[in-house]
């Protein structure tokens, strides 16, 4: 996930370098009602750009480090799997 990660910053923006920033990666349990409700709710938050390819089979949103330092990268594979990345330049994650 975090090559994937990287990929799509070195893609939509590669001005920005990441060389860096620390990266972690949560999993959403699937059919864990209460879990994907907190991940939708930080979605909101972070006010993150969306994107998708393949027809459903990846929709993504982000958002890169700004002035608080920390960036989220969500992955959502075919509506049913979630993978979150988190990326802060400072390595405070």
């Amino acid at each position: 996930m975090i090559r994937l990660t990287k990929g799509f910053i070195r893609n939509f923006h590669p001005e920005y370098d990441y060389s860096n920033d620390k990266f972690e990666v949560q999993c959403a349990k699937p059919f864990n009602v209460k879990e994907w409700e907190h991940w939708r709710n930080i979605l909101k938050i972070l006010e993150t750009t969306h994107d998708s390819r393949g027809d459903g089979v990846i929709d993504f949103w982000h958002r890169l480090p700004d002035e608080d330092g920390l960036g989220a990268w969500f992955f959502l594979f075919y509506h049913a799997a979630l993978f979150v990345v988190f990326q802060t330049k400072d390595g405070a994650i």
